[in-house]
């Protein structure tokens, strides 16, 4: 007879979850928010004061990014192009790389005063989350429920990591889904269950492509550990392999509606190209790489390559003791040491972290996957944690004085390290504290081991506080620097005021604005307005070469309108000038006078702006030569070609060149300019008049303007950077006003008028004098499609920077429309793995319910063949006892006669519950009562070794619920038939006995 599983190894029964068992989620998550908001009142962060927690690139890219997602969703406006950056730009590639996280899109509901706290509070929303699901992770990996592995979570949520990158919010998204991912891979690898990872990593690109790629070569090479730590003869290691490579493809292609049009936007930023480094470096030793692991190490965000990996000082006691952990195998402490090593050698070695990085140095925030390594490093000391109470006393204590040891000698050699300003990380209290926590978690630990049930409680709160105040602490010092909320928004109505008034006043219906002083490069979406002007690191890197080469600003990821003369503002069509109450007021010229005015704000009209496209001729893309450093000597090269025999820019001659101070003497009134070649001075003042003007971060090589100046007098230029010596070499112009005009005029002559325009198009008309080439100041990008007439044109780049084609003479409509390129396979791949993985889902349900099926009809079959054979054997039972012959009837009597003795005689073993109060009698025993008696003569029998087999033969014996449940219900109907068989002979033969007494 089968063995009746459900009887003789009983499943546990689910109860509820209690406030208990959340208790650990609860504490990972609060925690961090509690920390955070402590130190926000301690910062005055809004609303417990007037800071806000703006730092380097949430200052200048995010916020501002932030803000015009808002308005596009607002305004139900495309998230394919936006004009109001650097002159128009692919936003879909900025959403790819910096705002696709699924919780931004809460930015429907946020009001434009509250963008700020929108990014603010969901920094610290994701700490928590951090938090949370690295709590989670290490109570499912582990098979626990602890509030422990809430302390290990909480530093994973407020670990240096956090506090050196909080404030790049766009990668925390897939530092909250990293410990899911893992989770989701090791279901996958010894459960079969392949949709977390799927989709937990597919949400991890979609959130943040960049940082998905460290979180995939970790996979990697977390997959290949978890294979060679898989267990069990039957472990089918091509079919992991294959849910691997299947899942992982299918979480890219879940991606792909942002990941394919980013791909082909990077192709036209300046990280499109790269080039392997040839050598191996090393920055530092390991050793001062885990002296990092200590409190209040200053965070390292430059260029100086340390990683920010602190995690809580008592990791320093917690790894070590993973290691003396017995219950951990050989083979798993020899594997994480492996990965742990590696880590060390990606963050100190060249070539490693030039691939690390996406096949590229990173433009400072260095070790941008430090995070992966925080996650495995908790990971490893939950299990020393956990190994705790099987250690000897002089053990542990071992370990901690060899801690406390390791700080004193890192005090000794990081001594070059500490002090305070640049490259100095650590104070001397940095080591005096770590030393505390050390001492303060090493008796914690003490306690824990040597005391009762009774201590775990005061023990745990105390542990919850020292932890929280050292997070804190740590947090606090290093981390949320902050600026004053009014002054980022100062200007912000009096501007969005007067633009909109110059739109609703202005015939022209395409133009664009800037400020004269830019707060950040990305003002135009900040304050909803056409700009000229990007930081990001999807820029266009065709329009950071075009901006050097006219004299404007530009850098590897940034352009933008520093050196800005009315001949650039002609030529990228800026109407209107922004001046604040920091700038000094120009006064009204030939080029430009005063439109509007507020408290704070000027508005100046530019007299020259070109239109968004006009009218050349085709040959002036080969007569136009714009090769020469100097931008004076390219603009002159632009008005020769076009037929102008003066030059636009008039050289001046300059005093003692090749010296630390120059001098130009000027001899009547006009706009200046003077240009410093790349290896001069970063820094230069300029006096003329009284009045000096400072020019720096000059190695991005642009224009040094004077505004207008009156009369001729002296400039002197001197060399302003206190740290070089380095000689001017100067090129000093005057702009000759005579020859703009002349230029505007020309290029003027046949200008593309727009008529109406979106985000994504472009309706315009045109009357061409001539056949010729209509150049736009679109930057090129293969996303813009044209039509003239109604019929598509091939699109060239001019000068490899703007969108140009052909058009013949005379009046032509035009339309261009823009299609991120990669969208429509994008959109494809995403649709499709989603129709796969509800297929693969739905393949995988009907063959587990075939499956089902198939072993209940089994089960059914054999049941009814054991019932009919005990009908049969029933009804030769009855026979025989109601036809008994004559010799056997005595015998039987006989037999009977014994057989009611024994019942008897086994009627005074009964327990109590099979009687009735008021009867003698036995009562007739349930059939679950006498299953139950049943299995328990069964198991008076020797089973131990076929269960034994059955159970070796069932290595995935969780996984086998829907059997075991088909087989006891087949068990429990087998035994009721013998049983019923059995009742039906003790009753019968009961009976006969009391008849013959009778």
């Amino acid at each position: 007879m089968n063995l009746n599983f459900s009887k003789i190894m009983p499943q546990k029964a689910h109860s509820k979850r209690t406030w208990k068992d959340r208790l650990p989620y609860l504490l990972a998550f609060f925690i961090p928010v509690l920390s955070m908001i402590m130190i926000f009142i301690g910062k005055e962060i809004y609303p417990f004061g007037d800071r806000s927690f703006l730092r380097t690139d949430l200052y200048h890219q995010y916020a501002p990014f932030f803000q015009e997602l808002k308005d596009k969703l607002a305004n139900g406006e495309s998230l394919f192009y936006t004009w109001d950056i650097g002159l128009g730009t692919n936003f879909m590639a900025i959403f790819a790389y910096y705002l696709s996280s699924p919780l931004n899109w809460f930015l429907f509901l946020c009001p434009s005063s509250l963008v700020i706290e929108f990014i603010t509070y969901g920094i610290v929303l994701k700490m928590a989350l951090s938090s949370l699901t690295m709590t989670w992770y290490l109570n499912r990996h582990n098979h626990t429920n602890s509030i422990a592995a809430a302390f290990f979570g909480i530093f994973y949520g407020l670990s240096g990591y956090m506090a050196a990158y909080s404030w790049n919010i766009m990668w925390l998204d897939c530092m909250v889904l990293l410990p899911v991912i893992f989770l989701g891979l090791e279901r996958l690898i010894n459960d079969d269950k392949c949709y977390l990872y799927c989709i937990s990593l597919g949400l991890a690109i979609l959130s943040n492509y960049y940082i998905a790629i460290m979180i995939c070569i970790t996979l990697v090479i977390y997959f290949v550990i978890c294979m060679i730590l898989a267990k069990g003869k039957n472990f089918n290691y091509p079919k992991k392999i294959l849910n691997f490579g299947l899942f992982s493809l299918l979480a890219g292609g879940l991606a792909g509606v942002v990941l394919f049009p980013e791909i082909a936007a990077l192709s036209y930023t300046a990280s499109g190209n790269f080039s392997f480094p040839k050598d191996w470096s090393s920055y530092f030793s390991m050793y001062d790489m885990i002296a990092r692991h200590l409190v209040n190490v200053e965070v390292e965000i430059g260029l100086k390559h340390w990683p920010n990996i602190y995690c809580g000082v008592g990791i320093l006691l917690f790894v070590p003791l993973y290691f003396m952990n017995q219950k951990v195998s050989f083979k798993e402490k020899i594997s994480y040491l492996s990965l742990i090593i590696f880590f060390y050698l990606s963050f100190s070695t060249n070539v490693l972290n030039f691939i690390w990085h996406g096949f590229h140095y990173p433009n400072s925030l260095p070790c941008r996957q430090s995070f992966i390594y925080i996650l495995f490093l908790l990971a490893m000391g939950y299990k020393g944690f956990l190994g705790l109470k099987d250690r000897p006393k002089k053990q542990y204590l071992g370990v901690l004085l060899g801690v406390v040891g390791f700080i004193i000698l890192a005090e000794k050699l990081e001594a070059s390290y500490t002090g305070t300003g640049d490259g100095q990380y650590y104070l001397f209290s940095s080591f005096y504290l770590s030393i505390l926590f050390v001492v303060i978690y090493g008796i914690l630990i003490h306690l824990y081991r040597s005391k009762g049930k009774n201590w775990r409680m005061p023990i745990t709160v105390v542990t919850l506080i020292i932890i929280t105040a050292e997070a804190t602490i740590n947090m606090s010092y290093t981390s949320v620097t902050t600026v004053g909320r009014t002054t980022y928004k100062e200007y912000d109505s009096n501007v969005r005021t007067l633009t909109a008034a110059a739109a609703a006043d202005d015939d022209t219906v395409f133009y664009r604005t800037e400020k004269v002083n830019n707060r950040t490069k990305n003002d135009g979406a900040w304050l909803d307005y056409p700009s000229a002007s990007i930081f990001s690191s999807t820029a266009y890197a065709h329009l950071t070469s075009f901006y050097k080469k006219i004299g404007l600003e530009s850098s590897t990821n940034a352009y933008g309108t520093a050196g800005s003369t009315p001949a650039s503002n002609m030529l990228l069509g800026i109407r209107y000038s922004i001046y604040t109450d920091n700038d000094p007021k120009p006064e009204d010229t030939l080029l430009r006078s005063l439109y509007q005015s507020t408290d704070n704000i000027d508005l100046y009209k530019n007299t020259y702006a070109l239109p968004l496209g006009f009218l050349v001729s085709n040959s002036l893309e080969a007569d136009w030569d714009l090769t020469a450093d100097d931008p004076g000597i390219n603009w002159n090269n632009l008005v020769h070609s076009l037929g102008i025999a003066d030059d636009l820019f008039v050289p001046l001659d300059v005093t003692n060149n090749g010296t630390t101070s120059v001098n130009v003497t000027t001899t009547e009134g006009g706009y200046y300019c003077f240009y410093s070649a790349k290896s001069g001075p970063s820094k230069i003042r300029i006096n003329h008049n009284n009045t000096s003007k400072t020019f720096d971060n000059l190695s991005r090589s642009f224009f040094m303007s004077f505004d207008y100046q009156t009369d001729g007098s002296l400039f002197t230029i001197t060399n302003d950077d206190s740290s070089s010596s380095t000689i001017i070499n100067l090129s000093a112009y005057r702009l000759n006003e005579d020859v703009l005009k002349e230029l505007y005029e020309i290029l003027d002559e046949s200008p593309m008028e727009v008529t109406s325009y979106t985000s994504t198009s472009v309706d315009a008309t045109i009357t061409a004098s001539a056949d010729g080439r209509v150049v736009t100041t679109i930057p090129y990008d293969t996303g813009w499609t044209v039509t003239v007439d109604g019929k598509t044109v091939d699109m060239t780049a001019f000068k490899d920077t703007f969108v140009s084609f052909e058009i013949s003479e005379g009046t032509h409509t035009i339309h261009l429309d823009y299609t991120p390129d990669g969208f429509y396979l994008g959109l494809a791949s995403t649709l499709i793995c989603i129709i796969l993985l509800i297929m693969i889902a739905a393949l995988i349900h009907l063959w587990k319910k075939n499956q089902a099926e198939e072993a209940s009809l089994d089960n059914q079959e054999e049941i009814s063949a054991s019932q009919a054979t005990a009908l049969a054997d029933s009804e030769d039972l009855e026979n025989a006892l109601a036809e008994p012959t004559e010799g056997a009837l005595d015998d039987e009597t006989d037999n009977e006669m014994e057989t009611d003795d024994a019942a008897i005689d086994e009627e005074d073993d009964l327990p109590d519950e099979f009687f009735d109060e008021d009867s003698n009698e036995p009562e007739k025993p349930s059939e679950e009562e006498l299953s139950d008696e049943f299995s328990e003569e069964f198991s008076n029998k020797d089973f131990s070794k076929e269960l034994s087999d059955e159970m070796l033969s069932n290595k995935n014996f969780s996984k086998t619920d829907e059997k075991r449940d088909s087989s006891a219900k087949k068990n429990v109907s087998l035994d009721s038939i013998e049983l019923d068989l059995t009742r039906n002979r003790h009753n019968s033969l009961s009976k006969k006995t009391n008849k013959d007494s009778q």
